[in-house]
């Protein structure tokens, strides 16, 4: 018996395919998926333990996060690691990429390049996925596998934020999720929260999963 999962690779814009089998570790689906440092998420939860049975904690075509360790990674070995373990019985069935956006007004582009510097600590979700910092305001893109749209950030007091996206899309509005965007005018929606995000990464990661899960 078989489950099929896919992780979202933070900081890019892959997607890969898993099919795993009953006692597939978290750690063994990384490492099949050739993701040594990362750690797994579920809906921006906290990070699964190594060993966690991944079979019996996700469940069939779930979307799973990986995000970097604290460590840098793909400094090792350059041997990749096989599409199919006789061991763990973990395939990687495919690896897809996000498709290119619609832009529907330039002068919403965010033109600013956000240039990082690569050290021994992992960027944030936030930085990898290209959000600049203005501030008190971040912008960049929620990305999805359906497109990415342009968002706003504002950092309140306390550790809180403010989320805002331009343009919902209509299959997002006319969902159950819809509820959770306010429309402000100019094009820019408010985004509500069942559960405060903890964290920026967090807020962001929320947002794509809300729209991937409305538009699938």
């Amino acid at each position: 018996m078989e489950k099929q999962i896919s992780l979202v690779v933070a900081g890019s814009d892959v997607i890969k395919d898993m099919s795993i089998s009953e006692g597939s570790t978290v750690q063994q689906v990384l490492e099949n998926a050739e993701l040594q440092g990362y750690k797994l998420s579920r809906k921006g939860g906290e990070p699964l333990a190594p060993d966690t049975d991944l079979f019996q904690e996700s469940t069939n075509f779930e979307k799973l996060y990986a995000s970097p360790g604290d460590v840098s990674v793909g400094a090792g070995g350059s041997t990749p690691l096989p599409f199919f373990d006789s061991n763990n019985n973990i395939r990687i069935v495919g690896i897809r990429h996000l498709s290119k956006p619609i832009i529907i007004n330039d002068d919403y582009l965010y033109k600013k390049e956000t240039k990082l510097l690569k050290t021994e600590k992992a960027c944030p979700y936030w930085q990898e996925s290209g959000w600049g910092k203005n501030g008190r305001f971040y912008r960049g893109y929620y990305k999805t596998l359906y497109g990415k749209w342009e968002g706003i950030v504002k950092e309140n007091f306390f550790n809180s934020y403010s989320f805002f996206i331009f343009y919902l899309p209509a299959k997002v509005k006319d969902s159950s999720h819809g509820v959770c965007f306010k429309y402000k005018g100019d094009g820019i929606y408010s985004i509500h929260f069942s559960e405060k995000p903890r964290n920026l990464s967090e807020g962001i990661i929320a947002v794509e999963m809300l729209i991937a899960e409305a538009i699938k």
